[in-house]
């Protein structure tokens, strides 16, 4: 009867055991969640930048090469440089904060080609003419494209997965 008693009074062993594998599952899967969740995070940035670039060279771009002016175009130039350095400063802390390699790698391929951009439209503002100012026009979106294609959609890089072509661009 002594026995009986014992393990009425005490606390199972199963629960002991429940407990522990508690604890053990609470300390793998938090920092797995905050993990996710700061990806989740930066990726989010990430379009967001990228977007910008998409921007920039599909909608900018085009719309100061129809101007026809290098003047006008240089306006336009003028008027959007704010956005274009804060994307560039946008992508900088993203490189500084890349939660690995491939991040890094698809943040300064991005930055890069925008500060490339960003140089060769100073460029195109402050020199040339008209009738250069279409073909500068391409060559500065030339760049942004293929540092977009590079880069493709989140979740994949160049040799990764499937990056846009001509056909699966939207129209």
């Amino acid at each position: 009867m002594e026995s009986t008693a014992t393990e009425s009074e005490g606390v199972p062993a199963w629960v002991w055991w429940l407990l522990a594998a508690i604890v053990i599952a609470l300390a793998i899967a938090v920092p797995v969640l905050l993990r996710r969740r700061r990806m989740d995070r930066w990726l989010e940035d990430f379009e967001r930048a990228r977007a910008e670039i998409v921007w920039l060279a599909r909608e900018l771009i085009p719309q100061l090469r129809q101007i026809g002016s290098r003047e006008l175009a240089a306006g336009g130039i003028e008027v959007s440089s704010a956005r274009i350095i804060a994307t560039e400063d946008q992508l900088t802390a993203l490189i500084a904060s890349a939660p690995d390699d491939v991040t890094l790698e698809r943040s300064r391929i991005l930055r890069d080609a925008l500060r490339d951009a960003r140089t060769r439209l100073d460029a195109v503002a402050s020199s040339g003419t008209d009738e250069t100012l279409a073909t500068d026009l391409d060559e500065v979106a030339g760049v942004l494209e293929a540092a977009l294609a590079t880069t493709g959609p989140t979740g994949t890089t160049a040799g990764t997965g499937p990056t846009p072509g001509p056909t699966d661009q939207p129209s």
